[in-house]
């Protein structure tokens, strides 16, 4: 039996199973039985099978390309139709009534939107329904949001409310008052409070109880904290300072690194003095723990954390237009700048490591930009562009006008799938062709 497979060519072997060969095997020995009676030689037997066997290989060889080339063209055509595939219009899905509130202010939150005013804040899930309400009384509410979690606090006076997509989990009331907030995914806070000669940090857990994780900055060595914010793991925090020098108001950048203690003073690993009267009124971690980021006056420095110890500076951008609004989110930065020569604005977005990427003219000025799952779109009260990647690209997909006053958009995962809140609604709506 040996001897007879040794017969076959190595390709044939590779295309014929065991089962295969058993088969024929019988079929030959059968036919040559037969052939045999007709006066046929058992070469003459081998050399037709030899001739069969090829006949199928070819046959699969061909078939095989075939499909190949099948799958090729359908790859091609669908990406073809993505390339030139643009939406005209805007189709409602779904409409809810959405709580009344005097006057509120609207933002993307967890995978839905959360609406707040001075008496309390609701969360809207991404099916348009109301899932929770929590109350309070505040003058200045200002929220800081991580993934699920969210925390309201009442700027310049005394108390915040701690909320997850579940609803409220806790409230702290500070005996100073609050100048800023910043929460971590898991629900840690990191409030700014203000004295007389010095500032504290204040740390509570996501139920409002206060840490004993706090320090103190005064304000005629370390100078004032004009923003902080908490990492997305809750075990760094980055502040912006502005202290005086020979007459000067200057900023410095400094991250404190409590993973494995206590907070203190002592945990300082990195600062940054060398921006001069630059003002970076605004920090913010890029949602990986390893990415953060400084926003000044025509100037955003980028800065990387993987080494936590020895943060680095990555980039420094320097701005030369005027910069209007500036957004980020876990893919990355976007500055909307003026263009008076243009009577336009300029939507750059940037990588977590500072290097542009993309840029867009608007001629509106945007309320929000944001990207998610290759879908990047900005709008404003009344128009909304959307782009979608296809091959590393950003191709237009929609741009159009609203029906209604627009407060907030949210994307649901692909470039024609979104949820929107006006002054009385929450729709789900789609781009249709």
């Amino acid at each position: 039996m040996a001897d007879e497979r040794d017969r076959f060519s190595d390709d044939e072997k590779k295309v014929i199973s065991l089962d295969e060969v058993r088969q024929t095997r019988g079929e030959r020995l059968a036919t040559k039985e037969e052939n045999r009676k007709k006066g046929h030689s058992d070469e003459y037997l081998d050399e037709r099978l030899r001739e069969e066997i090829k006949a199928h290989a070819s046959f699969r060889r061909t078939l095989g390309l075939c499909l190949i080339l099948i799958l090729i063209v359908v790859v091609m055509v669908y990406f073809g139709i993505r390339l030139t595939m643009k939406y005209n219009s805007i189709v409602m899905v779904e409409s809810k009534p959405a709580e009344e509130m005097a006057t509120f202010t609207s933002l993307p939150y967890a995978d839905g939107i959360l609406k707040y005013n001075n008496d309390g804040m609701v969360y809207y899930g991404r099916d348009g329904a109301a899932k929770w309400t929590a109350t309070y009384e505040m003058r200045k509410p200002k929220p800081s949001v991580c993934g699920e979690y969210i925390v309201m606090a009442d700027i310049g006076y005394n108390n915040l409310v701690i909320c997850n997509r579940d609803g409220k989990q806790g409230s702290a009331y500070s005996t100073l008052p609050i100048s800023s907030v910043s929460i971590s995914r898991e629900g840690r806070v990191a409030a700014v409070v203000e004295d007389d000669m010095a500032n504290r940090i204040l740390f509570f857990d996501k139920t409002g109880a206060r840490s004993d994780s706090n320090f103190q900055t005064l304000m005629n060595k370390t100078g004032y904290p004009m923003s902080a914010a908490l990492s997305p793991d809750g075990k760094m925090l980055m502040v912006s300072y502005v202290y005086m020098e020979q007459g000067m108001m200057n900023n410095k950048l400094i991250f404190y690194d409590f993973h494995d203690s206590q907070v203190g003073a002592n945990q300082t690993v990195g600062g940054f003095q060398k921006y001069g009267d630059t003002l970076f009124a605004r920090v913010a971690f890029l949602e990986d723990n390893k990415r953060a980021v400084a926003f000044g006056d025509g100037r955003i420095v980028f800065f990387s954390l993987k080494n936590r110890v020895k943060p680095e500076e990555t980039a420094d951008v320097r701005i030369s237009d005027t910069i209007e609004r500036a957004f980020y989110d876990e893919e990355g930065v976007y500055v909307v700048t003026s263009q008076p020569e243009n009577n336009a604005w300029l939507v750059t977005c940037y990588a977590k490591d500072g290097t542009a990427r993309y840029a867009y003219r608007s001629t509106f000025l945007p309320d929000h930009v944001s990207m998610k799952n290759g879908c990047l779109f900005f709008y404003d009260s009344s128009t909304l562009v959307v782009y979608g990647k296809v091959l590393g690209k950003m191709k237009l997909r929609f741009q159009g006008n609203f029906t209604a006053n627009v407060r907030t958009v949210v994307n649901l995962g692909k470039d024609n799938s979104f949820l929107i809140m006006t002054d009385t609604q929450v729709m789900r709506v789609k781009l249709k062709n």
